[in-house]
């Protein structure tokens, strides 16, 4: 479950951002979209730095929540990004919304695949 919702936001923010940007935020050029749609996946990328220590310091259940807790927090300040009318502001919220939502969804992916890894090994 962790996993598809993890996965499926990225896909539907593929078709959403665009959507946005051409509707609301008609300044923001096409580049500025795709750096929009990289921000998670660079979110995921710096993750995998810090999957590790987050088990070894909280634990691999508190690591899986806490992955999950970025995620709805970003999801929910990406919704209230939406509102605003300025394009600049627009534009450096929701990349920073959408970098922290990757930071979680890759917390919680690489915490969730050690986590199976492990429990492989023990049996």
């Amino acid at each position: 479950m962790a996993l598809a919702s993890s996965t499926m936001q990225h896909f539907a923010m593929i078709i959403l951002i665009p959507f946005i940007c051409a509707y609301d935020h008609k300044m923001i050029k096409s580049y500025e979209i795709g750096i929009l749609l990289a921000s998670a996946t660079a979110g995921e990328l710096i993750a995998s730095r810090f999957t590790e220590p987050a088990i070894s310091k909280i634990g691999t259940k508190w690591s899986i929540q806490l992955g999950f807790l970025f995620m709805v927090i970003a999801s929910f300040a990406f919704w209230m990004v939406t509102y605003t009318p300025n394009d600049s502001e627009f534009m450096s919220f929701a990349f920073l919304s959408r970098f922290l939502y990757g930071f979680g969804s890759g917390l919680l992916r690489s915490v969730i695949i050690i986590a199976r890894a492990q429990s492989k090994k023990g049996k």
